[in-house]
């Protein structure tokens, strides 16, 4: 992560296999297929690519937490950091330190639609 911290450890197993690199620099491996389930091209920018698929749910933590990756390997996320939920159904939980999330993530309604957050001013408390 930017602070130094190793979130975890994966390695390319396939040819088919995708390394993802968030804006923020984190590097992740996921399958070829996982990919194409999550990601499309950017049409104004066909060099990147886009996540598709809605609103995601996450967990925001109070404590530090490990636990065994979907990929098999250990993950720690520091206190304050996310895990991604939405895919607890299939077991694809995973985690996010804080600033990397921020700098990744936008809040968005059930349909993925960016939400504007207007700041809270002294006036409007």
């Amino acid at each position: 992560m930017a602070d130094g911290h190793v979130e975890t450890v994966n390695t390319v197993k396939t040819a088919d296999d995708m390394v993802v690199t968030n804006p923020t620099g984190e590097e992740y491996i996921i399958s070829g297929e996982t990919f194409r389930k999550r990601y499309e091209k950017d049409p104004a920018n066909p060099e990147l690519y886009r996540p598709k698929g809605g609103a995601q749910e996450f967990l925001f933590l109070k404590e530090d937490v490990e636990f065994i990756a979907p990929w098999g390997e250990k993950m720690s996320v520091k206190k304050g950091g996310v895990l991604s939920i939405s895919g607890r159904g299939t077991g694809d939980i995973y985690g996010i330190q804080r600033d990397e999330f921020n700098k990744t993530y936008k809040p968005c309604d059930k349909n993925g639609n960016i939400i504007k957050i207007i700041p809270r001013t002294r006036e409007s408390r």
